[in-house]
């Protein structure tokens, strides 16, 4: 049970991709000013990215490895992704169509993700148990969402600063990124009190 939650712990905080690698910084960078969005966004992404994630493992480990078909894996993650975005589409347009106007643009950007692509093909290709690859997607994924939401609120707070003029904009976001990489790294001490 402990070594799911160093799982858990390292690869939403330790190793967020978004910080260690920069994968997925793009939509946070783009929409970091509004908080409500980047919230939704984020739950959203994790959620169609553990169900496919879901799919994934079982296709990769009772299809795709079995029958030597692993040059199929990349077309196959995405059609399984387009198959999540289009199905949790419907049912937020169905449950609330409010909320499916705010978001509905910014869901086809799930499939061109970056991060959640490399977040799926991390998790097949490094051999793991059924529940570790689900939880590793879903910490890697919630740790993608809470640098959004972290960088939306430093973004709004930045807004109002007094910041200097040639560090405005995407200097400062990328400063502020950087000092954040290194506060998540330090949160490898976490891990040895475990």
């Amino acid at each position: 049970m402990i070594d799911y939650f160093i799982l858990f712990i390292t690869t939403m905080l330790v190793n967020n991709f978004g910080l260690i690698q920069f994968l997925g910084i793009c939509p946070i960078i783009s929409l970091s000013n509004i908080l409500e969005i980047n919230i939704t966004i984020g739950l959203t992404n994790t959620i169609i990215a553990t169900l496919a994630s879901i799919v994934i493992w079982l296709i990769n480990n009772f299809i795709l490895v079995p029958y030597n078909l692993i040059h199929l894996r990349n077309i196959t993650y995405i059609l399984i992704l387009l198959f999540f975005v289009k199905f949790i589409k419907i049912i937020i347009n169905a449950i609330n169509p409010n909320l499916y106007k705010s978001i509905a643009v910014f869901l086809p950007l799930i499939i061109t993700n970056c991060a959640i692509f490399n977040i799926l093909l991390t998790s097949s290709v490094i051999p793991k148990k059924f529940f570790q690859s689900i939880l590793y997607n879903f910490s890697s994924l919630l740790g993608i969402s809470l640098l959004a939401i972290l960088c939306s609120s430093m973004h709004q707070k930045l807004m109002i600063a007094n910041v200097p003029k040639p560090f405005k904009g995407y200097p400062i976001i990328f400063i502020n990124m950087g000092i954040m990489s290194m506060v998540f790294v330090g949160f490898i001490n976490l891990i040895k009190y475990i």
